[in-house]
């Protein structure tokens, strides 16, 4: 990675590599290295740049009318597993005015 791209902080790459180039790397990020990652490259699209990601990750990339955002992936904490969510009533009845 050091060879194609400048290391800004431990992990995290900065470069401009061509597209064989990119695709390659990230083949190999996703099947050699097996680890976390988040690609964003420049294209021809209406925002400029799409973006790839793999491994555990809290947030996934979504595509929504064109446009490419992050949300954030919901997880259940393990205190919450096993319990019934309840549903309250968003509009409850007060009584006794």
């Amino acid at each position: 990675m050091s060879r194609l791209t400048l290391e800004l902080k431990a992990g995290v790459y900065a470069g401009n590599i061509n597209r064989r180039v990119r695709e390659k790397l990230w083949e190999k990020i996703i099947t050699d290295w097996k680890s976390n990652a988040l690609m964003i490259y420049t294209t021809n699209n209406e925002q400029g740049y799409a973006a790839l990601s793999n491994g555990d990750t809290t947030r996934e990339i979504v595509e929504i009318e064109g446009m490419i955002l992050t949300q954030f992936t919901k997880t259940e904490s393990p205190q919450k597993k096993g319990k019934k969510k309840i549903k309250s009533d968003p509009f409850p009845i007060l009584d006794g005015d």
